[in-house]
């Protein structure tokens, strides 16, 4: 699953590539040329945003390194959450992460656009790093070396899109940081289920109700809609902000 899921990634960016009118109609916009809601009458470009990469009709070298960069993460997030939670979780998680990464990314940046899988890439080393923190999942010893990285991998990324350093900047910071809080809150609030855990905490009483994965996910798509719904007003307050 975590392959196949790579596999449609790269398929559907490729195909964004040589049509850039269907990359025109996945890519995250939010505000058109008019100053108007754009975002507000197309909800599944804050899915579709994941398989358009480079921009609308880029050159070969951007739309190369920004897929090859976003699949080389998205394989290795991919079978680190496929290892604790399982193929469903795995897949719904990460289009939940990637909404929530586009949401993010609307209100922080609401003019222009938004292209890339990041958001949900993000998304999935958060679930990882929250299952680590939280619960200790017992994996071998290769995958707890992968899921001790991940923090600093992380933060490495987020100081490069905020240009810290000689490289970096240009880069949709606010969607990784939704989509990594997105990750955060199912992988510290639910126990993996194909991993014995190690230590138990307060978030372990919802994952071993039966079906509280599927009640977190529809809290979460509901609490979604709802800033979906409001997103332009939630940017214009965002604006007023001294950052």
């Amino acid at each position: 699953m975590p392959r196949t899921l790579l596999a449609v990634t790269i398929v559907l960016s490729v195909l964004t590539k040589f049509d850039p009118a269907l990359a025109e109609l996945f890519a995250l916009t939010k505000i058109d040329l008019s100053g108007s809601d754009f975002l507000t009458g197309y909800p599944w470009r804050l899915v579709t945003v994941a398989f358009v990469h480079g921009g609308f009709n880029p050159d070969w070298q951007s739309w190369a390194l920004h897929l090859g960069f976003n699949a080389i993460a998205l394989d290795i997030a991919a079978q680190l959450v496929y290892r604790l939670y399982g193929a469903k979780r795995l897949i719904g998680w990460y289009f939940i992460g990637v909404i929530g990464a586009s949401l993010a990314s609307a209100i922080w940046l609401p003019n222009g656009y938004s292209v890339g899988a990041s958001g949900g890439v993000f998304a999935l080393f958060g679930i990882a790093l929250g299952a680590e923190w939280s619960h200790r999942p017992l994996v071998e010893r290769g995958m707890r070396d992968a899921l001790g990285r991940v923090g600093g991998l992380l933060l490495i990324n987020i100081m490069l899109g905020f240009g810290i350093g000689f490289v970096g900047g240009g880069i949709d910071n606010s969607a990784h940081i939704g989509g990594l809080l997105t990750g955060l809150l199912f992988g510290v609030l639910l126990q993996p289920t194909r991993a014995e855990a190690m230590r138990r905490r307060w978030s372990a009483a919802i994952a071993n109700r039966r079906g509280g994965d599927v009640a977190l996910s529809l809290l979460v798509l509901i609490g979604f809609v709802a800033i979906y719904v409001n997103w332009r007003e939630l940017a214009s307050l965002r604006s007023q902000l001294p950052f």
